[in-house]
């Protein structure tokens, strides 16, 4: 996926984005005035990570089973709810 595409996704994809190609950039043979730039940016971009994933609300397991048992439900609800059928036509006078 192109950086682009991921920054358009959202923060945090871009920065794991910018993550991978700054880490990509430093494998390759680089001097030394490019390396230490790129390494600094790659250690703000992994706090900036680090930080937005912090931030982020994260199910526990009891929120993980209360919606799996939510979902089961909805779904044995659609099972038992029977299909209309069709009028039966009757023919007059046979």
């Amino acid at each position: 996926m192109s950086l682009k595409a991921e920054v358009g996704k959202g923060r945090l994809a871009g920065l794991r984005a910018l993550r991978d190609r700054l880490a990509l950039e430093l494998e390759a043979d680089l001097d030394a005035g490019q390396t230490a730039p790129l390494a600094r940016q790659l250690r703000e971009t992994l706090r900036e990570i680090e930080a937005l994933e912090a931030a982020q609300p994260r199910d526990s397991r009891v929120d993980e089973l209360a919606n799996r048992r939510q979902a089961g439900r909805a779904a044995s609800a659609r099972r038992r709810t029977p299909a209309k059928k069709a009028p039966v036509k009757r023919s007059r006078g046979a």
